[in-house]
């Protein structure tokens, strides 16, 4: 597909999510945003989440019922790997 040129009044509409390792990047994104004016940032990150502790967290439902309504351009999805 193609992506639209994003300008200052028609930023992409960003959402960085995940657990804990997800949050950095969200913050960069977020300060980069401010900058460029080229993007709307929303950080979204759980720590200890995960992707399947859905006991603790429900990626799946959130995202079907919370984040893809919001209509993104871009998702930036992150979780660490499972600690032995």
């Amino acid at each position: 597909p193609k992506l639209r040129v994003p300008t200052p009044d028609n930023p992409l509409r960003v959402w960085v999510g995940g657990d804990s390792i997800a949050y950095d990047p969200g913050v960069a994104m977020t300060n980069f945003s401010a900058k460029t004016k080229l993007m709307t940032v929303t950080q979204d990150s759980r720590p200890s989440s995960g992707l399947v502790r859905s006991d603790f967290f429900n990626w799946p439902q959130h995202l079907f019922r919370d984040v893809v309504p919001t209509a993104p351009d871009v998702m930036m999805f992150m979780y660490g790997g499972i600690g032995a």
